[in-house]
């Protein structure tokens, strides 16, 4: 019978028993675990909602396998033990977020924004402590941050949601976090806003048991008329998040605090685009 988690109950330490099959849902992701003799089996597979707010577990499944012709992973141990620790991480590229609708930001005037983007599931063996895989909880489609060809861009991700105004417009789900976006246009001519480039690896992530996952706020001023911006980090999520807890550190350490980037630009172009 299926057990109803909420969404802090899916990640942390899980006991799984040998020869059984676990089976979890976390919003979009279907992920089979089978701890057999010597060896952890990963299997997993993904709906087309993407903004599936169900979280489910089956602690148990006793001779059923997951479904064929989905991903697979497995991993092989001497000595295996029966415990895996599910943590929430942010996105391994920056991720390219559309408006809901295009803004001009004028001169001297500051917008805030809020994005929703899906996390990704890291599983590791608790003792001996063993890095195993991450699997996003939704598979994101690629694009290119910057001039094709050119110099300086780099492979992304592009959010399906988009960037939104309010706070209250946000579709909270188990599997997201939620980023605010300070943006301040300091430059002498009015920035023409379709898309938000965020860098997430260098981002922390927090939990709401409240509102759910959130990073910390980011402040962008964009100091020349070009698409270019100064990253500045807060080191906390906005008040309206509160009360949070820390989850886990950035995936690139080190100086993020004026860091220039190519943060909104025309010149994005996703897979399949002509």
């Amino acid at each position: 019978m299926a057990q109803m988690t909420s969404a802090s109950q899916w990640w942390g330490r899980h006991r799984i028993t040998q020869r059984r099959t676990s089976y979890w849902q976390i919003g979009p992701l279907h992920l089979w675990i089978q701890n057999l003799p010597h060896q952890w089996r990963l299997s997993w597979e993904h709906s087309d909602d993407w903004l599936d707010p169900n979280v489910r577990l089956l602690p148990e499944l006793e001779n059923e396998d997951p479904p064929d012709g989905i991903l697979e992973d497995r991993f092989t141990f001497r000595e295996s033990a029966d415990q895996l620790t599910f943590s929430p991480a942010l996105a391994d590229r920056t991720v390219v977020t559309r408006l809901e609708t295009p803004l001009h930001v004028l001169p001297g005037e500051d917008v805030m924004l809020y994005v929703s983007t899906p996390l990704w599931v890291r599983v590791e063996m608790t003792e001996p402590h063993r890095f195993l895989r991450e699997v996003p909880s939704y598979r994101l489609s690629d694009t290119w941050c910057g001039p094709v060809g050119a110099p300086g861009g780099e492979l992304g991700y592009s959010s399906r949601t988009p960037a939104v105004l309010q706070l209250q417009d946000v579709l909270f789900r188990p599997h997201c976090a939620i980023t605010a976006v300070h943006l301040k246009n300091l430059g002498a001519t009015s920035l023409h806003l379709e898309r938000l480039n965020l860098p997430f690896p260098r981002l922390s992530l927090f939990y709401s048991p409240r509102s759910g996952f959130w990073t910390e706020m980011v402040v962008l001023e964009r100091k020349e008329d070009a698409e270019l911006a100064s990253l500045r980090l807060e080191h906390q999520p906005p008040p309206e998040s509160s009360p949070t807890q820390f989850v886990a550190e950035p995936r690139l350490a080190g100086e993020n605090e004026n860091m220039v980037f190519r943060a909104f630009s025309a010149l994005f172009r996703e897979k399949g685009e002509s």
